[in-house]
């Protein structure tokens, strides 16, 4: 008993000494004749009660780089099976990952890329390729075309920005990856650097649901039940710093002794506490996840936390600051046209101005009228082009004159003031009302079929 002590990740880790996956099984332990030893004990244990042997021509021993060479041979010698240097791949991953992690995942990162170029043979819309990343997770395939290499027009952070905040709502990966690690729960977290990264997670969600409340502190622990911060942010003041929650338990009642909260805390603060239910049978406090109905903790949650938590310092929507972003992505028009008019609305359209500030050796004179600099507004406004297809069209052009200069208030301005059904039809219009196509720098406007397309 006690000789196989397992393996630490860390100081203050607890050890680990076996991993089993599907019909294998990974034996940790000290590297000592007495540790083989137990490690036959209890293989041989396992034959007699299952009716089983272990194969040891199918098994490997693995040791540490600094394992001298003759306790190596005293450990082989004793468990009689052969000793490779390291696994190369362990269930398609790398086994083992050194300083530089990029040079050992680079292969992953091959595959995946060779897999997505096979992907470009389906001519796929850049809505289609939004499904496609949202299944995948992959950046790059976004703004690329196979071999050609295009402007990236946004930063794949504000991409993944949700798209009620003006993003695509693309998967986060280092989001993604602190929601898994956020699964451990509060405990473990404080034993690994890596795992701390996920504290903030953490802190967002779980809080203290309350049983007998001999174990919560009021002051210190979270155990309020509301949105914006579980601590209590009334200030202690001269009340007793290490009063708990059972001190404001009834205990003939079981019930909130209404007159204590409300003397200690703050109006609205009363009131939430006062709203907790209690049991009147007294058990353990215990952990709750706050963002799920159940108080489980989900990862799909932890992950929507994790979104919050890094996009807290982008400015909230709001009445006073145009908002398009739910009357594009909820209209009644095909995906294509919705991804065109998120562009539109970033500002991130390959017109002559903004390609000029990418490459420099652009003409910024519209190809079509060459009367003016060819922005946002020119092409879809003021450009003779643009000016046949709205008199065309049922709107007047004095409606199309009022237009905000911002194109990010156009759409705001369309959805505030038309029908759901000529909402729908006038995005198609500007939808249309330009077409992009490839070069060898990326993407450039130019105007397509005739202005009789757009009658209604």
């Amino acid at each position: 008993m006690g000789c196989l002590q397992g393996v630490a990740v860390c100081r203050r880790a607890p050890p680990v000494s076996q991993l089993l996956f599907a019909d294998d099984t990974l034996i940790y332990c000290q590297a000592t004749v007495d540790a083989a030893r137990s490690i036959l004990e209890v293989l041989r244990c396992f034959g007699r009660a299952a009716g089983q042997e272990i194969n040891f021509n199918k098994s490997s021993v693995v040791f540490s780089r600094n394992t001298p060479s003759a306790l190596r041979e005293g450990i082989q010698g004793t468990l009689q099976i052969r000793v490779e240097n390291r696994h190369d791949l362990y269930l398609g991953l790398p086994s083992a990952v050194g300083k530089s992690r990029r040079s050992v995942f680079q292969s992953i990162r091959d595959r995946v890329w060779n897999r997505i170029c096979g992907w470009n043979e389906r001519n796929l819309s850049q809505a289609g390729k939004e499904v496609l990343i949202k299944a995948s997770m992959v950046a790059n395939y976004w703004w690329h075309n196979g071999e050609t290499k295009k402007i990236h027009w946004l930063s794949w952070k504000k991409m993944c920005i949700p798209k009620a905040l003006g993003g695509m709502g693309f998967r986060d990966l280092h989001a993604f990856n602190l929601a898994m690690l956020s699964k451990q729960g509060p405990e473990p977290l404080i034993y690994s650097r890596s795992l701390h990264a996920a504290i903030d997670i953490v802190r967002g969600g779980f809080r203290w649901g309350i049983g007998s409340g001999r174990s919560i502190k009021v002051w210190q622990d979270p155990w309020l039940p509301r949105p914006f911060s579980f601590h209590i942010l009334t200030p202690p003041g001269t009340n007793d710093p290490h009063l708990r929650v059972c001190d404001l338990i009834d205990d003939c009642s079981k019930d909130w002794n209404k007159t204590l909260v409300r003397n200690l805390f703050w109006h609205d603060e009363a009131e939430s506490i006062l709203a907790i239910p209690l049991s009147s049978v007294e058990g353990a406090d215990f952990f709750v996840w706050h963002h799920t109905a159940t108080g489980m903790f989900s990862v799909k949650s932890a992950y929507h936390v994790a979104v919050s938590l890094a996009n807290r310092n982008q400015p909230s929507t709001s009445h006073s600051v145009p908002s398009p972003w739910k009357a594009v992505w909820s209209a009644n028009v095909p995906g294509k046209v919705r991804v065109f008019l998120w562009k539109l609305a970033q500002n991130a359209l390959p017109t002559g101005s903004n390609l000029f500030k990418k490459l420099r050796d652009v003409v910024l004179v519209c190809p079509y009228c060459g009367s003016e600099e060819e922005d946002t507004e020119h092409v879809f406004l003021r450009c003779p082009f643009a000016r046949q297809v709205w008199a065309l069209s049922n709107l007047r052009w004095s409606f199309i004159s009022n237009y905000p200069a911002d194109p990010c208030g156009w759409v705001e301005f369309l959805a505030q003031t038309l029908s759901r059904d000529d909402f729908a039809w006038h995005l198609n219009l500007l939808g249309n009302l330009v077409e992009p196509e490839s070069c060898s720098h990326g993407t450039i406007i130019s105007f397509c079929g005739g202005p009789s397309l757009f009658c209604h």
